[in-house]
């Protein structure tokens, strides 16, 4: 299987083009978000305006990588810091900033929820 993947052109990458990689991923994460927000913002508008239903796909693509992009982040650093002091610390962090981000994410979809329904 390898053989097979480094003839299709793939390869393990060194630091550069690990950065350059790095550094695209996260322009595209940033372009993914912008745009699904404003098409979530469209949605909700044009169901107010125009009293259609409300399309939630965006809505939907939007938590959805939000909490993949989280998970994803904390699984990796559980997995390279597993059995130091920085995961004591990093376990604690992240309660700390998902709690309240949980929160504000139901707090969200309550006045969103009453705004298209009211």
């Amino acid at each position: 299987m390898k053989k097979w993947l480094e003839k299709l052109g793939f390869r393990k990458m060194d630091e550069m083009e690990r950065l350059i990689a790095l550094k695209a991923q996260r322009n595209t994460l940033l372009y993914m978000v912008i745009f699904l927000v404003l098409w979530s913002l469209h949605s909700s508008l044009r169901t107010i305006r125009e009293h259609v239903p409300l399309d939630n796909t965006p809505s939907l693509l939007l938590t959805t990588a939000v909490l993949v992009l989280i998970g994803s982040q904390f699984y990796y650093r559980h997995k390279a810091l597993s059995g130091s002091e920085e995961e004591k610390e990093l376990t604690g962090g992240f309660l700390r900033v998902f709690l309240p981000a949980l929160f504000l994410l139901a707090l969200l979809l309550t006045i969103g929820t009453w705004l298209v329904l009211g």
